[in-house]
Formats: C-alpha cells, structure tokens, sequence
C-alpha cells in the first residue's frame, strides 16, 4: 500500500500517515493517524528558538492516561524510528508507552560538549555550551512538556555520538535531572577524555536514587572512542552495589551511524526486563505485579488498557463471563474516554446473558469511537446493530 506523509505548516504541526489500499472504492476517505506533533519553543537561557517533535503514544486522544518521558536528542534523525520501536515493544507488553520529545539540532557540536579545558578548540570553535543545553532541558523544556502533555514523573535522555556524550554528562553532573540515561557509542574521547576522568571522582560517591544507565559501543567506532568507553565501563565495574542499574553491550555487525537503532532496543529492554508478566492469570496478580514495578520506577504504574483487556478475554474464553465483566469494568474506570474498553465490556455483557448492558456498552464504544474517529467504528456499528437483534429476538420468543 502507498505511504505518503503529511506535514502541515504552523506552530502546531501534526505528523500524519495517510494509509490507502489498492481495493479501496473511490468513495473511501483516507484516514490520517496521527503520531504527534512538532512546536516551536523560544529559549530565554539560548537565546534562541528549538524545534521540539512530541511523539505520542497509539490511543492517546482516547484516553486520561499518563506516560513516562524519553528526551531523545538528535530528535530529527531518530524520532521516527525510535517511536515505531517503542510503540511495538509497548504493543507486545514488554514496556510501557511513552511519550517521545525529539530535540532537534541547532548547534550540535555547542550544545553537546563541555568547555575545553585548554581554552577555544580551533577545531570546534562554538564547542562549550553542554551546561546551557541542559539548563534548557531542564528548566524551559521540560516544564513545557508537563504542562501540555500527560506525563508521569519518570524520565529518560537518550543520545548517540555526540549527544551521547551529552547524557553521560548529564548522568555525571546533573544526576538527579533523569531517570536513566542512554549513550549509544558516546564520544568520550572528547577534550582528552574530560567526562571519563570525571568520572574518575564522581563515581566514588554512593549514588542512593535508583538510576539506571546503559552504554553501547560497536566495531565501527573509532580506537579512541572505544577505549574513553570502556575507561568508564572500567569504572562502574568497580563500583560497589548502590542504587545505580547499569549495563553495556558490544553490538556487532553495525557502524557508527547504523548502531542507533538497535542500541536505543537494547538499552530499553534492559531497562524494562522485569516489565512483562508471563502469564495473566487473575486480577489479584496484576495489581500485585504493577504494584511492584510501581516501588522499582520510583511512581504508580496504572495497569495499561491492553493488559486488563487481555486478561479479560482470557476469562472470557474460559468461560468465566462475569469475572471479565468485573474486569472490563474495572477498564471502563480507568480509561473512561477508551471506546475499545466500552466494546469489550459489551462482549462480557453479552457472554453472561445480560443483554441491555451490553447494548449500553456498544454504544458507548460506537459513540466514543465517532468522536475519536475510530478506526474500528464499523466494528463497533456491528455491534450495536447484532445486540438489538439478539434483543429484538429475544422478545419474539414464545
């Protein structure tokens, strides 16, 4: 099917894929989805404006939910496939959904590194502005984003190369202003090795806030890029048991450049190892474990809509309508604006015999999903008009 994508110019602009299909009737309107947005956001402390892309996670107008923050520098290059990534890991159940800030380059080399310690680099004369950049993050963007975004109060700062090292310095200096901090083939090796032998004292201290970190390298970075990373790898290594969750990996069969994708994958599943649950077998299970990812991230993890809705048609398919209707319910609470939980219910509904909640269900689904312009409302037009039949046919009996 033909892709096309659709940018439209403002201050707000949506991203949107128009997918076709070649057996579509020339009546059929194509259908925008949505992915997120891009802004434009003045900074007092850079003097300058940034292009910030939000990346919003699948359902997000259709729910009151919250999300975890990634800050994703270098966002223009890796926003998009990143946010395919992460949308099918969370699809799979393997870690929760987020919302992506892509934060596009205006001077990378500025922004990324630290002031020389030998004064200008002729090399890289506007090198230096790591501090202000992260002044930015901290105190103009981030604001920004919680106040017009749903977010939880974890947060995540990714960067590769150069804005690898970024993060690394953040992790080092400013170790209290993310969660976890991902640096995918990172140049340490810059200004002599400065963030490695930074390191060198800093990491000595005992780091009490649960923080996570995760570096990679592959067999295309240059000599002195591996070997200021594995100084610091040499370092953790030594490092006594304390609140710091860090690990690394070699990714072969990459360069430097191709490295991004898979290094990103690997640090959030890492990150997230312990997110899935084998089997949902009951309710009493999945609050249990949600309860104890909730201690480990440091915030209240809800149950997503997808896990409740699960374990609700596993119920369901064993025969055990009423215990999925308790559970649907229990969906419908927590995502009321959800037109998929409403459908759901109706099928519970309708699997225990009680016939007018299930058409209530369905059409509170067709409803939200004409509002939300649902992908699935024919689906959910059927629905309502099977329920008044098996309604309808119900009367008529003798």
């Amino acid at each position: 099917m033909p892709i096309k994508n659709l940018l439209t110019k403002a201050s707000h602009v949506l991203w949107a894929v128009l997918l076709t299909t070649s057996f579509a009737s020339s009546q059929d309107k194509p259908r925008p989805i949505t992915v997120g947005e891009s802004t434009l956001l003045h900074s007092n402390i850079l003097h300058e404006d940034r292009t910030i892309l939000i990346y919003k996670p699948d359902g997000y107008s259709e729910t009151i939910a919250r999300y975890p923050v990634l800050y994703l520098l270098d966002g223009d290059a890796h926003i998009m496939h990143t946010g395919g990534m992460i949308s099918y890991l969370a699809t799979l159940g393997l870690m929760p959904k987020m919302i992506i800030v892509g934060i596009t380059n205006s001077d990378r080399v500025r922004d990324m590194t630290s002031k020389p310690r030998q004064g200008v680099d002729k090399d890289y004369p506007t090198a230096g502005g790591v501090s202000q950049f992260l002044a930015f993050i901290n105190q103009e963007l981030k604001p920004f984003i919680q106040k017009h975004f749903r977010t939880e109060p974890y947060k995540i700062l990714a960067g590769t190369s150069l804005s690898g090292l970024c993060s690394i310095n953040a992790f080092l200096t400013q170790p209290a202003s993310f969660n976890a901090y991902i640096g995918v083939s990172p140049a340490l090796w810059w200004d002599g090795q400065a963030i490695p032998s930074l390191a060198d004292s800093i990491l000595k201290q005992s780091i009490i806030r649960n923080t996570f970190l995760y570096l990679t390298l592959c067999p295309d970075d240059s000599p002195t890029l591996q070997q200021s990373t594995q100084r610091l790898i040499d370092l953790l290594a030594k490092r006594a048991t304390d609140g710091l969750s860090w690990d690394y990996r070699f990714i072969a069969d990459e360069t430097h450049n191709s490295v991004v994708h898979l290094g990103l994958y690997f640090a959030l599943k890492t990150l997230y190892k312990d997110w899935s649950l084998p089997q949902i077998e009951s309710l009493a299970k999945l609050d249990s474990h949600y309860v104890r990812l909730s201690t480990h991230y440091g915030y209240r993890i809800t149950i997503p809509e997808e896990q409740l809705n699960s374990l609700g048609y596993e119920l369901l398919f064993k025969g055990q309508a009423e215990n999925a209707v308790v559970v649907f319910k229990r969906n419908a609470e927590q995502f009321p604006l959800s037109s998929n939980v409403y459908d759901s219910l109706g099928d519970a509904y309708q699997g225990a015999g009680h016939l007018n909640l299930a058409k209530r269900s369905y059409e509170k689904a067709y409803a939200l999903g004409k509002q939300s312009n649902s992908p699935n409302l024919a689906a959910y037009r059927n629905n309502v008009e099977k329920i008044n039949k098996a309604i309808q046919q119900q009367r008529n009996k003798p």
